[in-house]
């Protein structure tokens, strides 16, 4: 095993919570050799290791072996984002159009968004609310919880705003969405398709609205026997009066994707309801089928979008038009390739200089909020540039949101940024790269970690145990260690352990990461032991029955038991 306290210094902070002269206890062997003897886990495979913050071993079942992480890969990727890109980094969508010939009004060509890798645009108020539960828009598959966070007024709304108080009255040109801030990669490795519909698994990109996800509601008929309702929530929302409509008006727009519902039925009160939908890689059709009941609640999925930077060009014209401003040309995407042609297995095997304190960081890696109104020039002669703004929330508040409720698109926005700064370019390849030599600088020895994209999705990502838990020890000494700790979910309190852990003595007390993928389950992270003592833990189970609940409720009791001995 290699040692989980590989050349790093402990901080007093770290010392203080960890067990002074902690040994494995035998009778934690016993109780946990008893709970994984259950029949209805008989199949299962097991690793678990626990160690102190300074990194003395504890216990270790299988914790050399390789696991699918889930999304406890999430740890890795918001670990590496506070400390190499720095808990108050910014990043600033622009909008920028050849201003209009004094008295004309009018924009004499494109009007494009540039996109800079902000997940929150357009998205959830952050920092996140107090308690959150998981939001099930955007949770991998079966990290699920309840309540979506209040939605801020969206970015775009601002930025057509701005356009309507510069006198902006009609635009000759095209509404361009860029998302050139990385390649266009929009799916990691090993994502499987039948992902890649849902919101949990929506496109990466460098311009990225509403989590690049619109929900389809779907809602019973009048009567049994009558077409089934099916609709689209994908316009932002609008506070005070409605807009005012052009003298002109040219229509509602089309939704981005059309529907399918010849096989969707309303079926008599009480009856089964069963919807099924099917959107084809590629395809702007989503067929719904199957039944709803007449007395059923509404149906609501969340649905990737398959160019976000379409989406994002597509919804400013919308709003352009509601504000009365004629807009000649039609929506677009711009996309930039990748410009290397290296496979992730070569490029990962390049070591990388990452840097190893705060300091090193540089004070460029603070970008003050732009002004929610930036000043448009008050000369300028046509054709000028104007650039309107918008500022992202901090990484410190993205990776609250990233861990609380398993974000994954902005977990792999974040691996994206890591590519840009400090690899060779914004790739998923690059990313992983920065997060594997991330890990090695950490302690975690190169065979135990092999990941594939930043947020555990892929069927390719494994790590042992015990790497898991050099990170988690690593981390304990760093300076942003109460920033990662305190983004991780609460048992008992919030985000994916909300309704975990919610009893006593262990309500408060556990901060973890949950991960649960097809037929894998994780949790890693950190409990305060009855001793007052906190301790760093990690326990993995592959290949356990579809369905199965039996694993997560071992799981919290081996949690239960650890907190018990320490």
């Amino acid at each position: 095993m290699v040692a989980l306290a590989v050349g790093v210094a402990r901080s007093q902070q770290a010392t203080a919570g960890s067990a002074a002269t902690a040994v494995p206890a035998p009778a934690l062997a016993a109780q946990i050799q008893a709970l994984l003897a259950a029949p209805e886990l008989a199949q299962d495979h097991w690793g678990i290791a626990v160690a102190t913050l300074q990194g003395t071993r504890l216990y270790g079942l299988n914790e050399a072996q390789l696991l699918p992480p889930a999304s406890t890969t999430k740890l890795f990727t918001t670990a590496a984002a506070l400390a190499l890109l720095g808990p108050e980094r910014r990043w600033t969508t622009r909008l920028s159009y050849p201003a209009p010939a004094p008295g004309t009004h009018v924009v004499h060509g494109d009007v494009v968004l540039l996109g800079a890798g902000d997940a929150s645009l357009n998205g959830r108020a952050l920092p996140l609310a107090a308690n959150a539960a998981t939001d099930t828009a955007t949770a991998t598959a079966t990290d699920a919880g309840a309540v979506p966070s209040p939605t801020p007024k969206p970015a775009l709304e601002d930025f057509a705003d701005q356009l309507v108080a510069a006198g902006v009255r009609r635009i000759e040109g095209n509404i361009v969405g860029d998302d050139t801030a990385f390649p266009w990669e929009p799916y990691p490795p090993e994502w499987a398709v039948s992902d890649t519909m849902w919101g949990y698994g929506a496109p990466i990109s460098g311009l990225s609205v509403q989590e690049n996800q619109v929900q389809v509601v779907v809602s019973p008929g009048r009567r049994a026997g009558a077409p089934a309702q099916v609709r689209w929530v994908d316009t932002p929302s609008y506070g005070g009066a409605a807009p005012p409509r052009p003298e002109r008006p040219r229509g509602r727009m089309r939704p981005f994707y059309a529907v399918d519902a010849r096989a969707l039925t309303t079926v008599a009160a009480g009856g089964t309801t069963q919807v099924g939908m099917d959107l084809p890689l590629g395809s702007r059709v989503l067929r719904v089928f199957g039944t709803i009941a007449e007395d059923a609640t509404p149906v609501t999925e969340p649905i990737a979008i398959a160019d976000p930077a379409e989406y994002a060009a597509r919804l400013l014209t919308q709003l352009l038009r509601q504000r009365g401003v004629v807009v000649q040309g039609r929506p677009q995407a711009r996309h930039a390739w990748p410009q290397s042609g290296q496979g992730l297995r070569s490029a990962v095997l390049e070591p990388l200089h990452l840097p190893t304190t705060p300091e090193s960081l540089g004070a460029a890696a603070v970008v003050p909020p732009a002004p929610s109104t930036p000043p448009v020039p008050q000369v300028c002669r046509a054709g000028c540039p104007v650039v309107l703004q918008n500022a992202s929330p901090t990484v410190a508040e993205d990776v609250v949101l990233t861990n609380k409720v398993s974000e994954n698109l902005h977990a792999e926005l974040l691996l994206r940024h890591l590519g840009k700064e400090f690899g060779s370019e914004g790739s998923n390849t690059q990313g992983v790269r920065v997060l594997r030599q991330f890990a090695r600088d950490a302690g975690v020895a190169p065979g135990e970690l092999w990941l594939e994209d930043g947020s555990g999705l892929s069927g390719h990502d494994r790590a042992t145990p015990q790497a898991l838990v050099q990170l988690l020890v690593y981390a304990a000494s760093q300076p942003w260690f109460e920033v990662w700790k305190q983004s991780l979910p609460v048992g008992g309190v919030d985000g994916t352990l909300r309704s975990r852990f919610a009893e006593q003595p262990l309500t408060g007390r556990v901060f973890a990461k949950t991960g649960t993928l097809a037929e894998t389950r994780a949790l890693a992270g950190y409990v305060v032991a009855a001793s007052g003592h906190t301790v760093a833990f990690a326990v993995m189970v592959g290949d356990h029955l579809p369905g199965s609940r039996a694993e997560r409720e071992a799981m919290d009791r081996v949690v239960a038991a650890i907190a018990a001995t320490y």
